[in-house]
């Protein structure tokens, strides 16, 4: 058995994404920027699915049960735990947590990390939580209840088609420039969760997908667009739009508002209605 201090630092840490600085924003064509995202989104999305499906099928993002939990209403399938005021040291610890299991992985840190990133005695974390998973389970939960509750109801309301998902898409860029680590452990670090609570994750992030495609469902049977399945284009969107996070930077020369607006210009370009399907070939 290895030391008691090598233990914890037995996982490989994640790596750094890929930073695009603003000169490289700044002088790449929207083309190349189209591609930059095809070819990482579909890796890092497609990465999240099979994990979730190496845990079973009661947490497969594609489970019938998951799906019919999103379709009743997750919030109905699955109480929410009761809330609490949040006190200035648990907020504290919070985000350090944050940035621990972003820089080296939840395996990759111990509560003593923890307490020394804090100042304190290990024992004193117990005052706030009750184990370190405690920490990951309350930060992914927060981040996707972010997306449920701002995003989903954009995605219901009785508005325009093309009004809905410009304003889905930026209030989506806004909470990924916000929290972006806290969206990347959401997608990489759920799997390190017990199955219950993995459980409750995965049918969030189910409810919230399938919001997505049920709008573009939505607008193939009024007319609003022309794709030829939801669900391609609701990954489309959604890996473009999660991946914002790993490559946005506050002080390059574009904002959240400049980039919602041109996602959405793409996104109602590939969905347009007089585009059509294309016709397969023989």
């Amino acid at each position: 058995m290895r030391p008691r201090s090598m233990r914890h630092r037995s996982m490989r840490p994640l790596r750094p994404p890929p930073v695009l600085d603003s000169a490289h924003i700044r002088c790449a064509t929207w083309p190349s920027l189209l591609l930059s995202f095809v070819n990482r989104t579909f890796v890092w999305w497609t990465g999240w699915l099979r994990t979730d499906r190496r845990e079973g099928a009661c947490v497969a993002a594609t489970s019938q049960e998951a799906i019919s939990a999103a379709d009743a209403g997750v919030r109905r399938a699955i109480p929410a735990p009761r809330r609490r005021a949040v006190r200035p040291r648990e907020e504290e610890l919070r985000r350090t947590a944050v940035r621990l299991f972003r820089e080296h992985g939840y395996d990759g840190t111990s509560m003593q990390d923890l307490a020394e990133a804090l100042g304190m005695h290990r024992g004193s974390l117990y005052h706030y939580i009750e184990s370190k998973e405690d920490l990951l389970f309350g930060i992914v939960e927060a981040a996707m209840a972010r997306f449920n509750d701002e995003v989903r109801p954009i995605l219901e309301s009785d508005a325009p088609p093309r009004e809905r998902l410009e304003r889905a898409v930026a209030a989506h860029l806004v909470i990924a420039a916000q929290e972006p680590d806290e969206l990347t452990l959401l997608q990489v670090e759920v799997k390190a969760l017990a199955p219950e609570r993995r459980y409750r994750i995965v049918a969030e992030r189910d409810a919230y997908e399938h919001a997505w495609r049920a709008f573009i469902r939505e607008g193939m049977r009024n007319g609003a667009f022309g794709c030829e399945d939801e669900r391609s284009a609701g990954f489309m969107i959604l890996a473009s739009c999660n991946w914002f996070s790993q490559w946005y930077r506050a002080d390059g020369p574009l904002g959240v508002e400049d980039f919602a607006a041109r996602f959405s210009a793409l996104f109602l370009a590939a969905l347009r209605a007089d585009a059509g399907p294309r016709p397969r070939e023989a």
